[in-house]
C-alpha cells in the first residue's frame, strides 16, 4: 500500500473550502464589490458615463407605417380634351425614430447612509430629442396603366411623378402629430428598460426614472 500522507490531504482540503468560500462570497456580494470599485465616482460621472451608454445606441428606429394606392396623374389640353393620365400603383413605408446623439441625463436623490447599495428618492431624468422620420421609401407595384396617345409619357415622366407624390407623403407623414408621439413614447421607453437593466445589475434599489423631452433640459 503506497505511503498516505495526510498531511497532503488537509491542505487540499483546505484549499477546495478556500476556493468554495471565495466563490460564494463572489456571488453574494457582487453588487457590494462593484459598489467599491465604482461608487466613489462623483455624481455628475455617473450621469455622463449614462448619457454616453444612450447616445450609442444612434437612431432608434421604434415606429413603422405602411401605406397603399395608386396615383393619378392626369394632364389636360385644349377644348378640355385629355392629353395623357397615367395610374400608378404604389407602396409608402416610413420609419419613425429618435436620434440619442443628443440625448442627456441627468440624477437627483442621495445615496442612502445606512446601505451602500440603496438610494433615497433617487430619480433619473432621461431627457431625449423628438420624434422624427428615419427613412421612407415609395415603390412601385406592378405595371403603369396610362393613355398618352396625344401626349407619351416617358419614363422620365413617371419618375418626377413619383418623386413628387413621394415629397407630399414625406410632408403629410413628417407632421402626423400621433406618430412622432407613439414614436418618442416607445423610444423613452427602450431607453429607460435598458438603464433600469443596467442599474439592477449593479444591485442598486430605490431609483425611479422619468422621461423628459430634451428642450425641457435645465440651461
Amino acid at each position: 500500500m503506497k505511503n498516505f500522507k495526510p498531511i497532503k490531504l488537509i491542505k487540499y482540503t483546505i484549499s477546495v473550502l478556500l476556493l468554495g468560500l471565495i466563490v460564494y462570497a463572489s456571488i453574494i456580494y457582487a453588487p457590494l464589490i462593484k459598489y467599491l470599485i465604482m461608487g466613489n465616482v462623483p455624481l455628475e460621472i455617473k450621469d455622463t458615463a449614462l448619457t454616453e451608454l444612450v447616445q450609442d445606441m444612434g437612431s432608434l428606429v421604434t415606429l413603422k407605417q405602411s401605406r397603399t394606392g395608386t396615383i393619378e396623374n392626369k394632364t389636360m389640353a385644349l377644348f378640355g380634351i385629355t392629353a395623357n393620365e397615367i395610374q400608378i400603383d404604389y407602396e409608402y413605408e416610413v420609419l419613425y425614430g429618435v436620434n440619442l446623439y443628443n440625448a442627456e441625463i441627468r440624477s437627483l436623490g442621495e445615496r442612502d447612509s445606512d446601505n451602500v447599495l440603496s438610494y433615497i428618492n433617487k430619480e433619473i431624468l432621461v431627457y431625449i430629442p423628438p420624434a422624427e422620420i428615419i427613412s421612407h421609401s415609395l415603390k412601385r407595384v406592378g405595371e403603369s396603366r396610362k393613355s398618352d396617345f396625344l401626349k407619351p409619357i416617358s419614363d422620365k415622366n413617371i419618375q418626377q411623378i413619383m418623386e413628387e407624390f413621394e415629397n407630399t407623403l414625406y410632408n403629410e407623414y413628417s407632421t402626423k402629430e400621433e406618430n412622432l408621439s407613439a414614436a418618442w413614447q416607445n423610444a423613452g421607453d427602450q431607453v429607460v428598460n435598458i438603464l433600469m437593466k443596467t442599474v439592477e445589475e449593479f444591485g442598486l434599489k430605490g431609483i425611479t426614472f422619468k422621461l423628459l423631452p430634451l428642450n425641457e433640459l435645465p440651461k
